[in-house]
């Protein structure tokens, strides 16, 4: 009898044992951002950086998006990164994906995401790579932005370029949409 308990007590042992290291493999793999996992929308905020008008959140193309969510679910994750709010709570910014989210929120239907640790500049750079592949940014939208992120020092006109793979004049002519009146 001694000896059963004992190998039974082994096992249980081996299994916490596994059960620690998978909870740990699962956990990195989520903060790499290698797993897609569902989040409440109440918990996500909208970036500081969003590059969206209030406009496109109400248009014939963002009701399509809420259709075809209510329909065939999110097909694509959207990029949070973890916030955590003055009483310590854990939310979530949105590093790309605003649409998404906010299509999300209107069906009251669950976020799929995946979480990456971003900085503010990282942050932007993926926004800006991911918006640069999209076409249904407003060139005034994408000017607008480009603007708000020189001005306020997040990059230079040429660190801009770079990271998009345009020129500075490329940069400088849509900057000169920015100028145009609402």
């Amino acid at each position: 009898m001694a000896h059963a308990v004992s190998s039974i007590a082994k096992v249980g042992e081996q299994t916490a044992a596994a059960y620690a290291q998978l909870k740990a493999e699962v956990e990195a793999a989520v903060s790499a951002g290698r797993m897609v996992v569902e989040i409440d929308p109440a918990l996500i905020a909208d970036s500081a950086w969003r590059d969206r008008a209030d406009s496109a959140f109400a248009d014939e193309a963002f009701l399509a998006l809420c259709q075809s969510l209510r329909e065939h679910g999110q097909l694509n994750p959207v990029g949070l990164r973890r916030a955590t709010t003055s009483d310590g709570a854990e939310r979530y910014e949105i590093v790309f994906g605003h649409r998404r989210v906010r299509a999300a929120r209107t069906l009251g239907a669950k976020v799929r995401a995946v979480l990456l640790g971003a900085d503010d500049r990282t942050l932007i750079a993926r926004m800006l790579v991911e918006n640069a592949i999209r076409t249904d940014l407003s060139p005034w939208e994408k000017a607008q932005h480009y603007r708000r992120l020189l001005g306020e020092g997040v990059f230079s006109r040429a660190e801009l370029a770079r990271l998009l793979a345009v020129s500075p004049q490329e940069i400088s002519n849509v900057l000169a949409l920015a100028e145009l009146p609402d």
